[in-house]
């Protein structure tokens, strides 16, 4: 279809090569609007969450979820009870209940999810490109599990190049996934550092680039 394409619009630099450099346009990504404006004291509220502890989300709903849920499950006893991990199993996938202070399980999150990431000092998640835009959108810091085997080990060599993600192998020792996460939370400016890169990777830029330029192209 692209050579049939009077314009193309890429997300990342990195995707330029595949296409005619006459008609392509580096754009950003495009995040949905509400991503932006979650509010953390409703995460706080809804959970029962005392405010002042670090807050780690774990996405695992999807596919291949199962052994990062169970990856995050056998690394909870290296954790500080004084963290709180907000897990998000995917349907069907809850885990073995757990009496663990500082932990919540849900299956689904869904219209309050901006406020999960708003209140998130870490995302532990996939590498999916649209989780990681909106993410990025953020300036969140993001530990990646890929899925491996697939196009998210891709997507997360690129923005590891690029120092905006820690990659972590779903294989790995859970003691080690735990002392990654709890390093993390105690070294603010590695946290920002990441948050800051993972954005100039990834800049939500997408909606005020490609409206003029469909626009320009529906005038014609």
């Amino acid at each position: 279809m692209a050579p049939f394409a009077a314009s193309v619009s890429v997300t990342v630099a990195a995707s330029q090569r595949y296409f005619s450099p006459r008609k392509t346009t580096v754009t950003g990504a495009v995040v949905r609007a509400d991503v932006l404006y979650g509010d953390a004291s409703r995460f706080f509220r809804s959970l029962g969450i005392d405010t002042r502890k670090p807050v780690v989300i774990v996405l695992g709903g999807g596919q291949g979820a199962i052994a990062l849920n169970r990856l995050v499950e056998q690394s909870l006893v290296y954790m500080s009870p004084d963290v709180h991990i907000a897990h998000v199993t995917g349907y069907g996938k809850r885990l073995t209940p757990t009496r663990r202070r500082g932990y919540t399980q849900k299956e689904f999150v869904g219209a309050d999810l901006p406020d999960w990431y708003a209140a998130a000092d870490i995302v532990v998640t996939r590498a999916g490109f649209a989780t990681l835009a909106e993410l990025a959108a953020l300036r969140k810091t993001v530990v990646v599990v890929p899925m491996p085997r697939s196009h998210q080990e891709a997507n997360a060599a690129y923005f590891a190049d690029r120092q905006g993600v820690r990659v972590l192998a779903e294989t790995a020792d859970p003691k080690i996934f735990a002392e990654n996460i709890t390093n993390l939370l105690a070294d603010a400016q590695a946290r920002k550092r990441l948050g800051d890169a993972l954005y100039t990777s990834l800049p939500p830029s997408g909606l005020a680039a490609l409206t003029p330029l469909i626009l320009s192209y529906a005038k014609r």
